[in-house]
Order: C-alpha cells, then sequence, then structure tokens
C-alpha cells in the first residue's frame, strides 16, 4: 500500500579534507573523502533505506564512476584542487535515482569538513519505507487545499488598481520590471562574487602546491624573509613535528603574495 502524501528525505552530502606534509609524486597537496550521509537522527547502516551511491569523478582520476552498494557510502582520494561532483542516489522504497551534484572545494586548513543538506522528493512510497525514511531524515509534507490556494491568490492580487496604493495598470507593469531587473542584478552579483571567491580559493591551491615544491635554498631563504617582514603573520608563523615552516596563506596581505608568485614562477623548472 502506498501513501498519496508526498515524501520528502534530506541527504547530506559533503567531503572532509586533509592537507597532506609533502605533496604526492603527482602534486596531490591533499587527501579528501567525498560522502552521502543521512541528515536525521540515524545513519545509514545497511541498504535497507540507501542501496547504491554512485560518485562520477574528475576525468583525471582512473576508474572514474565509483559505484558503493554498502555504508559508509563515501570515496577517498588524493588532489590538488576541487571539482563538481554528480552523485546518484538509489533508495530502496523507489526505482527513481536521485542526480545530485556536489562543489567540492579543498581548503587551505590542515583539517576542514563541509557539507550541505538537499532535499528529494518521493512520491507514492509504501507506508513501510516511510516509516523507515523518518529515521533517516524522511518526512511529510502535506499538499494544501484548492480552495485555500485560490483564496491566497485572490489575497495577493489586488481586483482593481486602486487596491494597490492606487498604481494604474501601467505603473504596476513599470514597477514589476523594475523589481525583476534589480533581483536579476542581485543574482548576477552574488554569482559573479561566488566565481570570484572560488578562483581567488583555486589560486592560494595552486601557490601552496608550488611552494611545497621549492628546495633551493635561496629561494627559501627569500620565503621566509617574506613571511616574518608581515606583520600580521609574525606571531602565526609555527614549526610542525618535523620541522617544516607553517603558515596560513590567507592571511597574507596581497603584495605578498604577489612576492611569493614571482618566486614560484621562477621556481617553475623544479616542478
Amino acid at each position: 500500500m502506498s501513501t498519496s502524501k508526498r515524501a520528502l528525505f534530506r541527504i547530506k552530502l559533503g567531503h572532509r579534507s586533509e592537507m597532506l606534509d609533502e605533496p604526492t609524486p603527482d602534486g596531490h597537496t591533499h587527501r579528501w573523502t567525498v560522502f552521502v550521509r543521512s541528515a536525521g537522527p540515524k545513519q545509514f547502516i545497511d541498504r535497507s533505506c540507501v542501496t547504491k551511491v554512485v560518485f562520477t569523478l574528475h576525468p583525471d582520476f582512473p576508474n572514474r564512476r565509483r559505484v558503493i552498494k554498502n555504508p559508509p557510502f563515501e570515496v577517498t582520494e588524493t588532489g590538488y584542487a576541487g571539482f563538481l561532483i554528480p552523485v546518484s542516489v538509489s533508495f530502496a522504497g523507489t526505482s527513481k535515482v536521485y542526480k545530485l551534484v556536489y562543489d567540492m572545494n579543498l581548503c587551505l586548513e590542515k583539517y576542514s569538513e563541509h557539507h550541505v543538506e538537499q532535499i528529494v522528493e518521493m512520491k507514492q512510497i509504501s507506508a513501510t519505507f516511510f516509516d523507515l525514511i523518518i529515521n533517516y531524515g524522511g518526512f511529510i509534507k502535506k499538499e494544501k487545499s484548492d480552495k485555500k490556494n485560490v483564496k491566497k491568490e485572490n489575497e495577493s492580487f489586488p481586483s482593481s488598481p486602486n487596491e494597490e496604493h492606487g498604481l494604474t495598470p501601467e505603473n504596476r507593469q513599470k514597477k514589476s520590471k523594475k523589481e525583476l531587473k534589480s533581483r536579476e542584478n542581485k543574482k548576477r552579483k552574488q554569482v559573479t562574487e561566488e566565481r570570484d571567491t572560488q578562483s581567488e580559493i583555486a589560486t592560494l591551491l595552486d601557490l601552496q602546491r608550488k611552494l611545497m615544491f621549492i628546495t633551493d635554498a635561496n629561494k627559501l631563504d627569500q620565503i621566509v624573509h617574506i613571511l616574518f617582514s608581515c606583520d600580521n603573520l609574525r606571531n602565526e608563523i609555527g614549526i610542525s613535528s618535523d620541522n617544516k615552516l607553517t603558515f596560513d596563506l590567507c592571511s597574507l596581505e596581497p603584495s605578498a603574495l604577489s612576492k611569493l608568485q614571482i618566486i614560484c614562477s621562477q621556481n617553475m623548472k623544479y616542478l
């Protein structure tokens, strides 16, 4: 027996990453794990809820289509930059395959973990399966009656021009166009800012990777001099257990970053 109500299911999609002490021979600077988890009080311990998760990695990875049929539903790899990961999730109670996309960004911290919650809709599922998914983040969203919807629409749109602060149809149209343009400009600005942030992170990760490959003593001395000349970073520079200099690239001033970029560009023959 199936339920006529819509079932909504919350999925936790995310990744954790660890910065490596030294880059791999391929230039990878991070070890990361992308995962699909329950957003509810219980985690997946068997295949009674989720039966399969497919992660499609970047083309640079061998066997990029990773099929996971048992929990934990996750994939671990090493890399030096983030990328978009298409994720397909199959459930036991429905034949539909839910396709999601996760934007994995590698951070400059030693350890980090990030996740987002995505909601998928399930229709015509059995009452038994619904009782199961309640423990994993599922819930029912009741449909509003037609009468309530009609009433709400009538309340939202005035029946005459005078009901909307005396605006004529022509003025209402101009106002709507202005509001639409404002929303589009705001959305365009948000997208631009997001792209700028992602580009900045990618640049810092690339710089970090190049710095880890520098072995020339003179260039290392130049780097140390640049770091200790930054007042805001001087007290944050540390020494790791294996006698390596540790510092946060995000704390550097643009001028210092530019100097490091120049040193790295002169060191390209070492990469």
